[in-house]
């Protein structure tokens, strides 16, 4: 007995499976697919231009303080060389 009241619960709460298999049915998978690849890979260039943008900005940033060390770098890179 325990086993219809699920079931009505589960339909109550989540629908039948057999009217969820209709809906996909219903849809065009292959045009669907198509326009939602399109759209990630539109997005997946936008995020990589955004990150690429925000790395030259704190390079840019960045810029004083390797102009400060390069001398220091260079000092220890001549220790090196010469031994």
């Amino acid at each position: 007995m325990a086993s219809p009241q699920k079931n009505k619960f589960d339909q109550l709460m989540f629908g039948s499976r057999q009217e969820k298999m209709d809906e996909k049915m219903v849809e065009a998978p292959k045009e669907s697919t198509l326009e939602s690849n399109e759209d990630e890979d539109q997005l997946d260039y936008m995020k990589i231009m955004m990150q690429v943008d925000d790395i030259m900005g704190s390079l840019k940033e960045m810029k004083p303080m390797f102009k400060k060390l390069s001398p220091m770098l260079d000092i220890i890179k001549k220790k090196f060389s010469e031994e």
